[in-house]
């Protein structure tokens, strides 16, 4: 059976408000549902269908490099995204809110920025809008964690 998140989980995530400067938390997935329930990128079961995330990252791969000896296009490189500290790339030029803000880039968080970062964290923008099924943003953050290597000085 395909994998959906809940309609409030989606209402949550696409219509959060833009207030402030901070990573709207109402925005992200709640990881104390049980897996399955609300959809949340730690229960990214997936039916095997549709394309692989290597086929979903060439969207993402006009602005982001997956390594870090690539360099940094219009977006950050995006090695070692999954657990990375937010803006911590000193070779690159965030957002001013982006640059002022402090979390970690999880896999809520990600799934959350994949789908809609002006909600998660207002002030900030990512060119690209795909409109991704939740199964295929699952599909390339497990891409992204599993083929972008941290650089060396994060390991």
């Amino acid at each position: 059976m395909k994998h959906v998140p809940s309609i409030t989980f989606l209402a949550a995530v696409l219509l959060g408000l833009p207030v402030g400067g901070t990573l709207q938390e109402d925005a992200l997935p709640d990881n104390d549902s049980p897996q399955g329930e609300t959809g949340t990128a730690d229960s990214a079961a997936t039916d095997g269908t549709g394309p692989p995330g290597e086929q979903l990252f060439l969207a993402c791969a006009g602005c982001h490099a997956l390594q870090p000896e690539d360099a940094n296009l219009v977006g950050p490189h995006l090695a070692g995204i999954v657990g990375r500290q937010s803006a911590n790339l000193a070779d690159y030029a965030y957002s001013p809110a982006l640059a002022e803000a402090s979390f970690a880039w999880d896999r809520n968080v990600l799934f959350s920025w994949i789908v809609a970062a002006e909600s998660l964290l207002p002030g900030t923008y990512m060119l690209y809008h795909n409109h991704l099924e939740p199964d295929e943003v699952f599909r390339l953050i497990d891409y992204l964690e599993e083929n972008g290597e941290p650089p060396a000085t994060e390991r």
